[in-house]
């Protein structure tokens, strides 16, 4: 399995260099690096690996780099998810091998953690006093 993390910016090191804090022995993640070729090596980089469980990871839906992946989807045959958070990718990256559903209940659970932190102390609070 490879992981290829695609987005606007630092994205990719930013969340690379946070993975590593978790799992400091990372071989199958790749980054690309936003530049004004970012298209062609993007094709590039999933055309090479197009043999072994792609993943590629965008970080903004409708975004340029997530249009492009979303383009090459029509061409080559990987996983393509955005906006997803460090929880699903450490869950992921903890695996040798993972199979679509697996994937999916992984996506699913970890979108369970984006919360509006103040109202779930209200709710934590309330919960407390009954």
């Amino acid at each position: 399995m490879k992981i290829y993390i695609a987005g606007h910016g630092t994205y990719g090191e930013s969340v690379y260099s946070t993975l590593k804090f978790f799992k400091e022995d990372i071989q199958n993640i790749d980054i690309l690096r936003f530049s004004n070729s970012y298209e062609s090596e993007m094709e590039e980089y999933i055309k090479n690996n197009s043999n072994d469980q792609l993943i590629v990871i965008t970080d903004l839906l409708g975004g340029s780099v997530n249009a492009c992946a979303m383009k090459l989807l029509q061409k080559y045959d990987f996983e393509l998810y955005t906006g997803v958070n460090i929880s699903f990718l450490l869950e992921i990256l903890f695996r040798d091998s993972i199979s679509k559903d697996d994937m999916n209940e992984i996506f699913t659970e970890s979108k369970k953690q984006t919360i509006y932190m103040n109202d779930y102390l209200r709710r934590f609070k309330d919960d407390k006093t009954d």
